[in-house]
């Protein structure tokens, strides 16, 4: 039953067993912008617009070369959107967030291989898991509902294949990096709310290992 349900998370954990004699392993946190608009406010006349989220997870860096590395990873991703609604006799505040497991593999680029500007893309995978909905009245919560992924308030699929970019510098141990998230497959059609549609992500890591 696992075996059928989680292929992708099977690929990854077989390309690590199978590299982690050369690989380093990295953790890696940060910051989540959404870019589009998605889910109803309150009136259900406009959009929510996108807010930050966060994101945490674990890489692996296998090097090809003094210069060019592939970089698995199995992130964590909270994606958000806030709206404000004020009709002059209350205030209505929107909040979405959704979760999402996220498997990118990236080919890098480094300037030099302990330290230097880096630059790569990839292919990804994210997985929706669920999310939350709640609207509050001058403060107090009105609504309060959960979001099942492939419902009507997400009619988006539970899998979405995504191209990933990213750039930064790495400090040795350390690395500053921008990770930009476009979904290909499993988009929203008309006036449906996905949030697997695009993502920003500045992340902060530590490496370990030998280098």
């Amino acid at each position: 039953m696992f075996m059928k349900k989680y292929p992708v998370l099977i690929m990854l954990f077989c390309f690590i067993a199978l590299f982690k004699a050369h690989a380093q392993l990295g953790f890696q946190v940060g910051g989540v912008a959404t870019t589009d608009y998605a889910f109803v406010t309150y009136d259900s006349l406009e959009k929510v617009s996108g807010g930050i989220g966060f994101s945490f997870g674990v890489f692996y860096k296998h090097w090809l070369t003094d210069h060019l590395s592939v970089q698995p990873a199995l992130n964590f991703i909270n994606k958000r959107w806030w709206e404000e609604l004020d009709d002059g006799l209350a205030i209505y505040r929107t909040k979405v967030s959704v979760n999402y497991a996220e498997i990118p593999v990236q080919l890098v680029f480094t300037s030099h291989k302990t330290r230097g500007f880096f630059a790569g893309a990839g292919p990804s995978v994210l997985i929706g898991l669920s999310g939350r909905r709640k609207v509050t009245e001058n403060g107090n919560v009105i609504e309060d509902d959960k979001i099942e992924i492939g419902s009507v308030q997400a009619p988006e699929k539970r899998m979405t294949l995504a191209l990933n970019a990213i750039a930064g510098y790495v400090f040795k141990r350390t690395s500053i990096g921008l990770n930009y998230t476009k979904g290909i497959t499993n988009q929203p059609v008309g006036d449906a709310d996905h949030g697997n549609v695009s993502h920003l992500t500045l992340r902060f890591g530590i490496l370990f290992g030998q280098q």
